[in-house]
């Protein structure tokens, strides 16, 4: 669903390397001030653009939307909760409880200025990771590691597992379901030997599945070295001129913030 997502919309088209590094300095911009405001705008910006361009234009609904959200927001908000919980050998703060002789599991407000602070950066850098992987196919990402020279290893490595990870969850799903027709499921002890046989079977699987593509692009001339087709991509400076812009506008809102 998301790579005919990103296949679709107009924002495609657009030079891969400006969407990465747009994303990329949203994201240094919120980690470097950690300031609420300046991430508030981050995703507000962000989203803003997610749902002009690829909700509307590609009929995504806003429920996928909220499901592709739903349970890292969830992971981000317990995570900030449980940092703002600290343990000393005085009562003081906001809320107290003992929990050992002279120890106590409080939250004061320093904790809470943290809490919220991890919160909001989280927020704010997952939803510029959201932009980009709903406005940019794994090629044009193929396209950006190839630009920025990096180690051909390692993209063909990164191509080939993005690759796989569809291929072993589309077996594993095809196992689980044999299993529950066969009443696999019906005690602990045949979960848990259904869970073992169905990864021992997906094991083998996935290296047959593995040898056979390589079979596959051997027979297509494969000669060490995955090759895409070119696309031109349009680089307007508009682009840069408006990523450039709301950088600045973060960069400006987080330092305004923390002087005042």
């Amino acid at each position: 669903m998301i790579d005919f997502v990103n296949s679709a919309h107009s924002v495609k088209s657009i030079n891969p390397n400006i969407k990465a590094g747009f994303a990329l300095s949203v994201i240094t911009a919120c980690v470097i001030f950690k300031e609420p405001l300046g991430c508030v705008f981050a995703m507000f910006v962000m989203w803003l653009i997610i749902i002009k361009n690829v909700v509307k234009n590609d009929g995504l609904s806003n429920h996928l939307i909220r499901h592709f959200m739903l349970f890292p927001i969830l992971f981000i908000a317990l995570s900030s909760f449980m940092v703002s919980f600290d343990i000393t050998d005085c009562g003081e703060g906001i809320f107290s409880v003992k929990i050992l002789d002279g120890y106590f599991l409080t939250v004061n407000s320093e904790g809470v200025k943290k809490a919220v602070r991890l919160f909001f950066t989280s927020a704010a850098s997952l939803s510029s990771m959201c932009f980009l992987s709903l406005t940019t196919p794994v090629n044009d990402i193929v396209y950006v590691l190839k630009t920025i020279k990096c180690p051909k290893e390692i993209t063909e490595l990164f191509i080939l597992i993005y690759r796989f990870i569809f291929i072993v969850l589309n077996m594993a799903q095809s196992i689980i379901t044999a299993q529950n027709c066969r009443m696999a499921q019906r005690t602990f002890k045949t979960r848990i030997n259904s869970m073992a046989l169905m990864l021992s079977s997906v094991f083998v699987l996935s290296y047959n599945k593995s040898v056979f593509i390589y079979n596959a692009m051997l027979s297509r001339c494969y000669s060490g070295d995955i090759s895409f087709l070119n696309v031109k991509y349009d680089s307007s400076k508009k682009y840069v001129l408006f990523a450039v812009l709301i950088v600045f506008i973060i960069v400006l809102i987080s330092v305004l913030e923390r002087v005042y």
